[in-house]
């Protein structure tokens, strides 16, 4: 789905200015427009591309875009059935000398939040944001409650989207990590190498994945410390890289429900530094 454009959300001020009871409309588009007024508005621009839109709580099931290359205008609408209203629109325009945006004002009065290149305008709970950045005029049409979800939906594709990204971390670094978690005057873990006989998992039980990921092949490759009664330290536990960032926390997880036969050097068990690779499939 191409990514949706979401001003960042802009602290509102109590003093509110300009006419109150004009609608909050940019070229003949305003949030709750119908559908078919869209279409036909949206259409005189260009011709109107849509792909499947869906976020929780909005009553839309298509994102459709519209542009024309001379003009350099553009606009989105999430847009549901024929007789519904259009909850959430999109215009941008070249506007580098700054007259579309002195419309808006002209039309609008002025905002009653300025941050940055952002200003918002509020008529109960339809709001207006407008950006001038870039030499360019954005203006969002929406509601108060559409604008969370959207921007909620939109904060968690982002964090899924990053948790398809690999992890690999430096090797001293974690290991200068493993060192400052140690208890106070604990002595210093051995490597698997330097003892008799290394620790020996007994049991652990797989924390499950985000579901983003359910279907996903991945590992991750962890470093810890197993003390004498065969307990990993949790705070010792560190990624040393990983296929997929979202598959780090439930390793880690898995760890801390793991128990070990603990590592033993001359008969006497001590702490071991393990290095452990733990790989999620797909049921």
């Amino acid at each position: 789905m191409r990514r949706i454009i979401v001003l960042a959300t802009l602290a509102l001020s109590i003093g509110a200015c300009g006419d109150r009871s004009r609608p909050l409309a940019h070229r003949g588009f305003e949030s709750g427009m119908a559908a078919s007024r869209f279409r036909q508005a949206a259409e005189s621009i260009g011709s109107l591309r849509c792909e499947p839109f869906r976020v929780d709580g909005v009553a839309a099931e298509q994102l459709c875009t519209a542009s024309n290359v001379t003009s350099g205008i553009r606009v989105v609408g999430a847009i549901g059935a024929a007789d519904k209203g259009v909850p959430y629109v999109v215009v941008q325009q070249p506007d580098s000398a700054g007259a579309g945006f002195g419309a808006l004002v002209r039309t609008w009065g002025a905002p009653d939040t300025l941050v940055e290149t952002g200003r918002r305008w509020r008529r109960g709970t339809r709001i207006a944001d407008a950006d001038t950045g870039a030499g360019r005029l954005t203006v969002w049409l929406t509601d108060t409650v559409t604008e969370a979800r959207i921007a909620r939906h939109t904060m968690e594709a982002v964090r899924a989207m990053n948790d398809t990204m690999p992890v690999r971390n430096d090797l001293n670094a974690v290991l200068d990590t493993i060192r400052v978690t140690s208890p106070p005057g604990a002595p210093i873990p051995a490597s698997t190498a330097e003892v008799d006989t290394p620790p020996t998992v007994i049991g652990c039980r797989q924390a499950p994945v985000p579901d983003n990921l359910a279907g996903t092949d991945g590992s991750v490759t962890l470093m810890y410390v197993v003390d004498t009664a065969g307990r990993p330290e949790p705070p010792s536990v560190r990624v040393l890289e990983a296929s997929r960032r979202g598959f780090m926390v439930p390793a880690v997880a898995t760890i801390g429900t793991c128990t070990f036969r603990p590592g033993r050097q001359g008969g006497k068990p001590l702490r071991v530094l393990v290095q452990q690779k733990i790989g999620f499939h797909p049921k």
